[in-house]
């Protein structure tokens, strides 16, 4: 059974693409840990055994501190989580997610994710790609990581303005299979994504869509947008 990475849950298919923290014995992708594909290569097997968790840091941080008053220890707290949110956003800043796309053998991520940017008259400079399964098994997602944010927002903004299909990368497949494109959120999001939609649908909102891993809605033409930051805000649709 594959093993869950601490910090995105989803699953670390190849262990080489891992990386384990020395404090904590946690697991992460090497891409969850802060290490785009290049330097993580170049990471020497002493330096993988160093690693550190920015969780660990943080709370090794405090523990040198010893601070004893509760708003400090507050304060800590609320700064690891700040710093971990921080992390989180900035790594999946670059990247965005391929769904549907059918798997075959020998497969190179780069350039199916290349196709689709001709196909969309888009000019992108890949770092790294590769492809993870969802936890149900059904859904196989290519993840890419670009250069820079600007030049996957204006990626994001042209394709999703095609109706792709599988049939536009490869024309031995078939056109009935929907290819979409979307920002890369953390699980957490993506889940939170998913209700959104659903209770979207439920109650007519003509419009759901996620800008800079924000979930944003709008029940009609002129209508107020609004952001959906948890349960409760779906639950005031």
């Amino acid at each position: 059974m594959p093993t869950e990475c601490t910090n995105c849950h989803d699953s670390i298919i190849h262990d080489e693409d891992s990386i384990v923290c020395s404090t904590c014995t946690s697991v992460f992708h090497f891409f969850c840990a802060g290490y785009n594909e290049n330097a993580f290569k170049k990471l020497s097997n002493n330096s993988k055994m160093r690693f550190v968790c920015n969780k660990c840091k943080t709370i090794g941080s405090g523990n040198k501190s010893k601070l004893p008053d509760k708003i400090n220890d507050e304060n800590v707290i609320s700064k690891k989580k700040l710093e971990e949110l921080i992390t989180s956003v900035n790594f999946m800043g670059n990247q965005f997610d391929d769904f549907s796309i059918p798997k075959t053998v020998n497969e190179n991520w780069c350039d199916i994710v290349q196709v689709i940017a001709k196909k969309s008259n888009s000019n992108i400079m890949i770092k790294s790609a590769y492809r993870i399964h969802s936890s149900d098994n059904k859904t196989n997602i290519i993840v890419a990581e670009l250069e820079t944010s600007d030049m996957r927002k204006d990626f994001l903004s042209k394709v999703k303005s095609l109706r792709l299909n599988a049939n536009m990368i490869h024309n031995s497949w078939s056109t009935a299979s929907k290819i979409y494109v979307n920002e890369r959120l953390t699980k957490n999001r993506r889940t939170l994504f998913s209700k959104t939609r659903l209770a979207c649908k439920e109650k007519w909102y003509k419009y759901v869509w996620v800008n800079n891993a924000e979930i944003l809605v709008k029940k009609d033409d002129g209508e107020k947008t609004l952001r959906i930051k948890s349960d409760k805000d779906i639950n005031k649709l």
